[in-house]
């Protein structure tokens, strides 16, 4: 068996977003990925098996959520919500191959679900579960926002967690309603 990586998973990811958004028809676009990535033949072959018997992709990905990076599922699951599956298969190509800090791909990861039109609460439960060494403070986060708090407020409260600028950047990008975009500079900062 082929060895697994995060270059192939991007790839994976990309083709089958590229393969959907041609308008070639999910099973065909599945058959074609498991024939090109044989290190993710079983896990192709069971979403090809379990999407052909009428279930949607995200379930059945879940099963082998060990196998691929951790927003994989989040991601195909808002892409079938939205009617943006090619878009989400893209974006689970870009986050697989993003490279950097533990804290810089949280950011990137949270800049990616708040893009991608996920409330920031349940962006913040995704990464609590995507991210177990910052999952206190996800979890207080997320508390501190559910009580009233803004999202820099609550930040602020756990900076002993984080690159100090990060606060800063995020304060300015609330400020103008888009945190997507802060997400992503606090990832670039501290990559």
């Amino acid at each position: 068996m082929d060895k697994k990586n995060s270059l192939d998973e991007s790839l994976m990811w990309g083709m089958l977003g590229t393969t959907m958004n041609s308008g070639i028809p999910i099973l065909m676009s599945l058959n074609l990925v498991r024939d090109t990535f044989p290190a993710y033949e079983k896990e192709i072959q069971y979403l090809h098996d379990a999407v052909r018997e009428g279930e949607c992709l995200a379930i059945p990905l879940d099963t082998y959520k060990d196998s691929f990076h951790p927003l994989a599922v989040p991601l195909v699951d808002i892409g079938e919500e939205t009617g943006a599956l090619p878009e989400m298969l893209n974006k689970c190509s870009e986050v697989a191959k993003r490279g950097g800090s533990s804290e810089s791909l949280l950011w990137y990861s949270l800049g990616t679900l708040t893009d991608a039109g996920l409330p920031l609460l349940r962006s913040l439960r995704v990464a609590q579960k995507a991210f177990p060494n910052y999952e206190k403070e996800m979890a207080d986060i997320g508390e501190f926002v559910e009580g009233g708090n803004t999202f820099t407020e609550s930040l602020e409260l756990k900076k002993e967690s984080f690159n100090p600028l990060v606060p800063h950047i995020m304060k300015n990008a609330e400020a103008n309603a888009c945190l997507e975009k802060g997400f992503f500079r606090s990832s670039n900062l501290v990559e």
